[in-house]
């Protein structure tokens, strides 16, 4: 017999570690998204806003706190795998990429997120990632790096 999910204490905890994550108390926050995903690893919150998983989390916190680009691009591909309309995850998960010297696949998902806004008008997209897409493109095409943009690759 499966064990039936309460999701009302499930999506309590997941708000507690958001706000943890914000305050920024990262490595408990960390802990409590690690629970929510072992008590529902499909857990998403009902309003459908980017970034509403556990899975995104874990990836920032991989991806900001400890330079961890590889773990950080799994989580935000589980992310991707759960909600695949999640702009905010394919746009993270492109600057991991870029940090791991993966430009198409930076370019793949920049192009997604980008769509992805124009369908479901989700939040903005990051501060400057127009330029960083036509810095990407730029040096794929062999041109000289604009070294404004050195901090994202």
């Amino acid at each position: 017999m499966e064990k039936k999910v309460d999701t009302s204490e499930i999506n309590k905890l997941f708000e507690k570690a958001v706000s943890y994550f914000n305050m920024p108390l990262r490595e408990e926050a960390h802990k409590m998204f690690q629970k929510v995903i072992e008590k529902d690893p499909k857990f998403r919150t009902d309003d459908g806003e980017p970034g509403d998983n556990p899975y995104f989390y874990m990836g920032l916190y991989h991806d900001r706190g400890l330079d961890d680009f590889e773990t950080a691009i799994e989580y935000y591909t589980k992310s991707v795998e759960l909600c695949s309309n999640d702009s905010a995850s394919y746009e993270y998960r492109g600057l991991c990429w870029l940090r791991v010297n993966k430009y198409e696949l930076a370019l793949e998902d920049f192009t997604e997120a980008t769509k992805l806004l124009d369908i479901y008008g989700q939040a903005e997209m990051l501060p400057g990632l127009d330029g960083i897409v036509v810095e990407v493109e730029n040096r794929l095409g062999g041109g000289k790096p604009n070294k404004e943009y050195d901090d994202y690759f």
